[in-house]
């Protein structure tokens, strides 16, 4: 029976990532397209000149209108301010527009380093700031004339912002376009100059330069534009981040966090995170939500995690609202005595609805075992397939699972196949275990013994305590293998170890008949034991063969019969057998006191 890749659950908190926030999208090939031959005639060479005369007089009537309107006349009282500049380039203006209004109004400002941010900030190209070093302080001169056009330009006359003159009209062709028109600053006469008195920068707002300065950190960090630099990276977003930019602060935090571009700090991580979280940044709140969560620059602490990823949960972050369902899930929430899977299921589902494989999978479980939900399994199916899909291989060693036993979908021993597979090429050991199950008894392929040892061991190489089983039956039995009892009870040992019962149960028959180990009733009636009290009918039954015999303990029929009810209870039919040859020996009295002692066992243990 194949189980259940329950390890798949990611049982931990993660932290944003920026390769996870982009999602990336397959390429979409396309067959090649099969040209058709002909051949051409002399009427259609002249169809072709033809059609081109007309496409260059079209271009030349839609270029001629924009080379002249760029050149249009422009009227100016006073030469430009730094606002001035920077309303028209971040309202659009061209650039061959904007240079020619620098050039023929000029500017009273110097270009420095801050200026020069701003003005970039605002849109303004590299010609432009060209211009504006030439034009300094230069007075203006009268209006340049406009070069012959195809459409008139746009007159010189005066206008007040509320009564911008429209677009002139053309009596012979208004198919061109129509030409842009530029509200320079202008004051109640109608005259391009401030007003007296006027406070700038409550006219135009100024640049966010923080922002900029983040955006340049961004660049740096991601290489784009310019060669990936962590260091540089930091520098933009520490100066941003000092002007209160909360993108910035975060990102730094992420910096400090990773050890990216400057040393490792927890501390400082946990600094730059909870600034930008107080100013409601989501993706802060949840990386700082992670760092509680995982006692990582401060100490662990459920509650304050939770209140950070509920924050960013609530904004709509996706791995705030897994990180909330997981807390939730595990007791770990808010004011939580203990698991609360409906509100689990809750934000699990949010998270999921929005394409996180990890949510998706566990979202299924939950749904699978009917927690906090009622039990859907053809629901946990879709969403295992959802996560399947997206290459998840938690789910899709969970889905081959369902396909395997007709769990919410028909049964398809093909497709369970097809997933465990997916699942076991990239590393997880449930799957590859369950593989190597179906390989080995031939369900949707040829039995292969060979094949299903290869995947038993890399599933044990990763100590998968039922991989390390299945491999040790194999050796021990030859099957596809080398028999060897040494190396069979080397296995054998490490799976027991790790608390499975039925190799407990198989390393005490070693042990009791000495293969591949010394003989040891004691140490075999020890690992019987420790099967026998995980509820395993096997090991109860050799713990009661042992209590009959009085091998590795002291005899007692009472003992024996007690395990024998236990395993018979389990349904092994050898112990129905020994109940009732081990009965004609007993008195009745002796066999009311075992079954006393096995309800009583049941009633604190549980049915197994």
């Amino acid at each position: 029976m194949s189980r259940l890749a329950t390890g798949a659950r990611p049982i931990f908190a993660y932290a944003s990532e920026r390769e996870y926030d982009s999602p990336r999208y397959g390429s979409t090939g396309y067959g090649p397209v099969r040209m058709k031959k002909w051949r051409v005639t002399s009427g259609d060479w002249r169809a072709l000149r033809t059609a081109t005369r007309g496409l260059l007089l079209l271009l030349a009537s839609l270029l001629f209108p924009l080379t002249a309107w760029s050149q249009a006349a422009v009227p100016c009282a006073h030469p430009l301010s730094e606002v001035d500049v920077i309303r028209l380039a971040a309202a659009g203006v061209p650039e061959a527009r904007l240079i020619h209004i620098v050039k023929t109004c000029g500017v009273n400002f110097p270009i420095t380093r801050d200026t020069q941010e701003r003005l970039r900030a605002a849109g303004a190209t590299k010609a432009v700031l060209a211009a504006i070093r030439e034009n300094v302080s230069k007075p203006p001169g009268k209006p340049a004339p406009a070069p012959p056009a195809t459409h008139p330009a746009p007159p010189p006359e005066k206008h007040s912002a509320a009564n911008a003159p429209a677009a002139p009209e053309s009596p012979s062709n208004d198919s061109g376009p129509k030409p842009h028109v530029i509200e320079l600053p202008v004051n109640a006469a109608g005259e391009t100059s401030r007003p007296a008195g006027a406070n700038e920068s409550e006219k135009i707002p100024p640049p966010d330069v923080p922002r900029s300065h983040y955006e340049r950190g961004q660049a740096y960090e991601e290489g784009q534009g310019v060669a990936q630099d962590y260091a540089e990276a930091a520098k933009w977003y520490r100066r941003a981040a000092d002007e209160g930019n909360a993108d910035a602060e975060n990102s730094l935090g992420w910096l400090y966090r990773s050890g990216r571009g400057v040393a490792q700090d927890w501390g400082e991580a946990h600094r730059w995170f909870l600034k930008a979280a107080e100013q409601g940044n989501p993706e802060a709140q949840e990386n700082l939500g992670s760092l509680y969560m995982n006692g990582q620059g401060v100490a662990q602490d459920y509650a304050e995690a939770a209140k950070w990823e509920r924050k960013a949960a609530e904004q709509g972050s996706a791995t705030a609202q897994f990180n909330l369902a997981w807390l939730c899930e595990h007791g770990s929430g808010p004011a939580q005595a203990g698991p609360d899977y409906a509100e689990a299921v809750k934000w699990y589902r949010k998270s999921a609805v929005q394409g996180n494989p990890a949510a998706q999978t566990n979202l299924a479980i939950l749904l699978a075992h009917g927690q906090g939900a009622p039990r859907d399994s053809a629901e946990a199916v879709k969403w295992y397939a959802k996560a399947a899909d997206q290459n998840y291989a938690p789910a899709a060693s969970n889905l081959g699972f369902m396909y395997e036993n007709g769990m919410g979908v028909k049964r398809d021993h093909a497709a369970a196949i097809k997933w465990y597979q997916l699942a076991a090429e990239q590393g997880i050991a449930a799957a590859q275990d369950n593989l190597g199950l179906m390989i080995e008894s031939g369900r949707g392929v040829q039995a292969n013994p060979a094949e299903a040892a290869q995947w038993y061991r890399k599933a044990a190489d990763q100590n998968y305590a039922p991989a390390e089983l299945h491999l040790a039956i194999l050796i021990s039995t030859g099957r596809g293998v080398p028999q060897d009892d040494v190396d069979a009870a080397g296995w054998m040992r490490k799976s027991a170890v790790q608390g499975n019962a039925d190799a407990q149960a198989r390393l005490g028959d070693l042990y009791e008949t000495g293969r591949g180990v010394v003989n040891d009733d004691e140490v075999a009636a020890s690992w019987y034991r420790k099967s026998a009290e995980q509820g395993n009918a096997l090991g109860q039954y050799h713990l009661g063969e042992a209590y009959l015999l009085g091998h590795g303990v002291t005899q007692g029929n009472v003992e024996a019969y007690e395990w024998f009810t236990l395993s018979a209870e389990g349904c092994f039919a050898d112990a129905a057998e020994k109940l009732e040859a081990l009965g004609k020996l007993m008195r009745p009295e002796e066999m009311d006191e075992a079954r006393r002692r096995a309800a009583a066992w049941t009633a604190q243990h549980g049915a197994r």
